[in-house]
């Protein structure tokens, strides 16, 4: 029976939250002591992150680079209106969008050799959440002509890298933390990062209606276009997660790592030049230009910022 409870979404993201300062006594706990009482895990966190790579890279290819051929895989058969393709396509690479920090911090890591359990356990958290929240899609897909054997491999696979990355906790080591001496710290840019984090999935994820009402004005042409929009709207909110998560978490363990604030001045780069690209598109889905001008000098000083605490870490 599909559970349509609008309460349950929030629920399950304050579920998420308690089980992440439930977990952090792992975080903060001593590497050496973990290692002697655990054994090690089936897959390593290195192996995880690797997979992470893959993974991220080929659904932002997807979403992002390919979004006209990957709309095909989820909608078989078409869109009704050329509307409701526009803000599929729109909304899709928003979600890529999203996935870009995750993606760019998974190679820095790699690259640096420098796998966090702090990392892992967002990892672990957000994919728990994930096969709650790719569940309740299957539930919604078919509303708006998207296949529901599509999203079923991602409820498997979601779990079992929950699991995996939550077995490397006891493996890997704590994050090194960083202080930066720029204008603005380090910690006050993930200060910042988790109350936009938290605002931003609060209207994409939690409040979609209102979300879409702040971007969509004058409505929507019909029912079924408001649906698709609600739908690519909340996986873009899905997809926002990760850094929000880990943002807490470095707050609530002080450990602000190097390669979080490049990857946030790196994907905040990304932004000022996508939501700019934005502005060319977003009027031919209903969308005012005027909603997104002002993320762009908003985009391109929080980059500049992150930017400037990352070289004097």
């Amino acid at each position: 029976m599909a559970v349509k409870s609008k309460a349950l979404p929030v629920l399950m993201l304050v579920a998420v939250c308690l089980l992440g300062m439930r977990s952090l006594t792992f975080v903060g706990s001593s590497a050496t002591s973990e290692e002697d009482s655990a054994g090690k895990p089936l897959i390593s966190a290195t192996a995880m992150v690797k997979f992470l790579v893959f993974f991220y890279g080929l659904q932002f290819c997807a979403s992002y680079l390919f979004t006209e051929q990957a709309l095909k895989g989820y909608w078989p058969n078409g869109f009704q209106t050329d509307l409701d393709q526009k803000i599929a396509v729109y909304l899709c690479k928003c979600c890529g969008q999203n996935m870009m920090p995750t993606l760019l911090l998974s190679v820095i890591m790699l690259v640096t050799e420098t796998v966090s359990k702090v990392f892992m356990l967002m990892c672990a958290l957000h994919w728990g959440f994930l096969v709650f929240d790719i569940t309740r899609m299957t539930t919604k897909c078919e509303a708006i002509g998207a296949a529901k054997q599509s999203l079923y491999p991602y409820i498997a696979i979601a779990a079992v890298v929950s699991y995996l990355s939550y077995s490397t906790l006891a493996s890997t080591s704590p994050a090194t933390p960083s202080v930066s001496s720029s204008f603005i710290s380090a910690s006050a840019i993930v200060k910042f990062m988790a109350f936009f984090g938290g605002l931003q999935i609060l209207t994409c994820y939690v409040f979609p209606e209102q979300g879409l009402k702040a971007y969509w004005p004058d409505g929507f042409k019909t029912e079924k276009t408001q649906k698709i929009a609600r739908y690519m709207m909340m996986c873009a909110g899905q997809n926002m997660v990760p850094m929000l998560l880990l943002s807490v978490i470095m707050l609530k363990t002080g450990t602000v790592a190097k390669e979080f604030v490049l990857t946030n001045a790196l994907h905040w780069a990304f932004c000022t030049y996508d939501i700019a690209r934005m502005t060319t598109t977003c009027e031919a889905v209903g969308i005012p230009k005027k909603m997104l001008y002002p993320y762009v000098p908003l985009a391109a000083v929080i980059s500049y910022l992150s930017y400037t605490a990352w070289t004097t870490m």
